[in-house]
């Protein structure tokens, strides 16, 4: 598959043609779908990909100097890696809030599924009790570490709080949401 740079259809999707943005979407799709897929990303998320994409190259400052292709590529790369992080953080948060009893030698793909569903259950129920329990503030913090996969130093520049602020009001958020899972248990 050969891509080749259209400067008349970029120059028109900068200035808000909805053809061009189609013509853009129909064009780059393929594209950003191979490069998602060489990046690891699983299946279900590469259409989330191809949205991040579109919407990064609508409200990005390209250089004018710099080449498209290899801004797209890097715009292609870093949102594939930020969903990365994102999903490993939450199968880590998961892992660590829903941790039941290991998989048995005999279960069959059935049985583990359904356990995996009631963890992501366990898991959703266990945010909403949060969502309930903190201020707003305290939930904007885990949602955006844990949601959107910052770093605490950048949730703590976003919100104009310190660092150390940031990394207790995480840690009082994971300890509330390990006693709300303690509750879902009993």
């Amino acid at each position: 598959m050969c891509f080749t740079t259209d400067i008349d259809m970029l120059q028109r999707v900068q200035n808000h043609d909805a053809d061009a943005w189609n013509l853009f979407y129909l064009r780059y799709a393929p594209l950003i779908h191979l490069c998602g897929r060489d990046c690891g990303l699983p299946d279900d998320l590469i259409e989330d990909l191809r949205q991040e994409v579109v919407l990064a190259v609508l409200h990005g400052n390209r250089h004018p100097d710099l080449r498209f292709r290899p801004y797209l590529r890097a715009i292609i790369r870093n949102r594939a890696c930020t969903m990365l992080r994102r999903l490993y953080r939450h199968r880590t948060m998961s892992h660590q809030l829903a941790a039941g009893p290991e998989d048995e030698a005999g279960d069959d793909g059935h049985d583990r599924r359904q356990r995996r569903e009631w963890q992501l259950f366990l898991l959703s129920s266990a945010v909403d009790a949060l969502r309930r329990e903190v201020s707003p503030l305290h939930f904007q913090v885990f949602d955006l570490m844990y949601h959107h996969g910052w770093k605490a130093g950048k949730v703590a520049r976003f919100l104009g709080l310190m660092p150390a602020t940031v990394y207790s009001i995480d840690r009082r958020n994971l300890m509330k949401l390990r006693a709300v899972r303690a509750t879902f248990a009993e």
